[in-house]
């Protein structure tokens, strides 16, 4: 049996495969809902440093189209993929969280078909969009 220990956010890839963020053992796990198969796709889990944030209560998953996967942080939200455990600020990541293109308090992230990041930032309570078309806020 593949038990979970503190899983902290659920997502689901365009195949219909459904992943889990289990921070208790660090990984990022898949479960085939077909096959009934779970096998880490993410081990052993490192989050950077951004200035004293260090694994801030991450929270949250979402893949995009690439298979990357994005948890979000106290102030960002950070990049991993299966051939790298180390994650990579993709957005914000300061430590004050006020100004344009920054975070605070992240509440959820999803990826979109367009490639885009859309943050949705509680503690600017606004709606951000991270991307290669365009960053642009949404509600301020």
């Amino acid at each position: 049996m593949n038990r979970l220990s503190n899983p902290r956010g659920l997502a689901v890839d365009s195949s219909g495969a459904v992943y889990v963020f289990d921070w208790g053992s660090r990984r990022i796990r898949q479960w085939n809902p077909a096959t009934g198969t779970v096998e880490s796709v993410v081990d052993g889990m490192t989050f950077p440093d951004t200035n004293g944030f260090e694994e801030s209560n991450p929270r949250g998953l979402t893949v995009d189209e690439s298979g990357f996967f994005y948890v979000r942080i106290a102030r960002g939200v950070v990049r991993f993929s299966p051939s790298n455990s180390v994650g990579t600020i993709v957005a914000g990541g300061n430590d004050q969280g006020r100004g344009p293109g920054e975070l605070d308090g992240p509440a959820s992230v999803l990826a979109d078909p367009l490639g885009n990041l859309v943050i949705a930032d509680s503690g600017n309570f606004r709606i951000q969009v991270w991307g290669p078309t365009a960053t642009e806020t949404i509600g301020l």
